[in-house]
């Protein structure tokens, strides 16, 4: 009998040696995964976060890929900054003013996260051609020289 107790016991560590460790994966006919040094991004296609319980130790949310739940804001970093956009929704041209004195820089990118246009500036006012975008919503990001993030504006582009 300590025999077979020794055996079972050698024989449960060693199956417990090759156990495989459990993290939250999701099988979906759309979507991927994105991941750099500062973040990751996950998406899939067609699931949307319905609704999300909490206790004092547990989260159970329905839909894909939610482990963090994480909010950003599209709100001015400095008060003592401010930038016009105008007008927006536009079809063709968009014009931003800025009481900054140094230089900025802008980019513009789809909703894919794909940059599109970048620029650096050293004007109070500019003014952006958007014809050769497609019609849509575009994220417009607004950075110091130094790469600082100052705003983030959604802009639309429309048709005549």
């Amino acid at each position: 009998m300590k025999r077979f107790f020794i055996l079972m016991g050698t024989l449960f560590w060693i199956i417990s040696l090759h156990a495989q460790s459990l993290s939250p994966r999701v099988l979906a006919t759309s979507g991927t995964s994105f991941s750099s040094s500062t973040g990751s991004l996950d998406f899939t296609m067609g699931e949307l976060m319905t609704s999300t319980f909490t206790n004092e130790s547990n989260m159970l949310t329905q839909g894909f890929h939610q482990p963090e739940l994480l909010f950003v804001a599209t709100d001015d970093h400095d008060a003592g900054i401010s930038f016009n956009l105008f007008p927006n929704p536009t079809a063709r041209f968009v014009t931003i003013e800025s009481t900054l004195e140094t230089p900025i820089q802008i980019r513009i990118y789809d909703m894919a996260g794909k940059a599109i246009e970048a620029s650096s500036i050293f004007s109070k006012q500019i003014t952006i051609d958007l014809h050769p975008f497609m019609n849509g919503q575009y994220i417009m990001a607004i950075t110091d020289a130094a790469g600082k993030h100052l705003f983030t504006y959604t802009l639309i582009k429309t048709t005549l």
